[in-house]
């Protein structure tokens, strides 16, 4: 016997990022790297959110999130107290925003209702899993998180993003999910 159960919704396909239209009257926050918030890639995300909404972005991730970067984004989320945390990006995008998410919630000070994981590459999987990855660059040790509460409530799936990523990021990603692969299996 086996079972199959899967906690986030998953909505896909052309134009999928419509469903942040659906967000009203809320504090949204939204992590992503410093690339996708310079470029166009946030914007893509911003304009679907309706003007009820108080919007902030947070543009610290980068590539395996130290302790630090955790730690700064539970201090801004304690500031901001959003509802609606959007993670957007790749891999290391995701892991901060399910890292502070779980974090932020357990200190108590702030109560983040939703967390959306909208991947911008292919492969990840974070967007629809309880794992996380959190790096402590000074021990160098990588600590995995699996906990039921770091699976996102939504992931949005927009072909769109991953294709306009640079050609070098794409492949990168490719090495990356091929490197899991052979780890998981190992």
């Amino acid at each position: 016997m086996s079972d199959f159960q899967m906690k986030t919704k998953v909505v896909s396909g052309k134009n999928s990022l419509v469903r942040l239209q659906e967000i009203r009257n809320k504090r949204v926050w939204v992590i992503c790297d410093a690339f996708l918030a310079e470029g166009e890639g946030v914007q893509k995300v911003l304009t679907q959110i309706d003007a009820s909404n108080q919007v902030q972005v947070f543009s610290e991730v980068v590539p395996d999130p130290p302790i630090a970067t955790i730690a700064l984004g539970i201090a801004q989320a304690k500031e901001i107290k959003p509802q609606i945390l959007i993670a957007f990006g790749g891999g290391s995008a995701i892991d901060t925003a399910k890292g502070v998410y779980y974090f932020a919630n357990q200190l108590g000070d702030v109560c983040i209702e939703q967390l959306i994981a909208i991947p911008t590459t292919s492969g990840t999987g974070s967007e629809v899993t309880a794992a996380t990855v959190i790096a402590d660059p000074e021990a160098r040790i990588k600590y995995p998180l699996f906990l039921e509460e770091l699976v996102p409530d939504l992931a949005i799936l927009d072909a769109s993003l991953v294709v306009s990523l640079p050609a070098n990021i794409t492949a990168n990603t490719g090495i990356d999910v091929l490197t899991h692969a052979i780890e998981a299996y190992v």
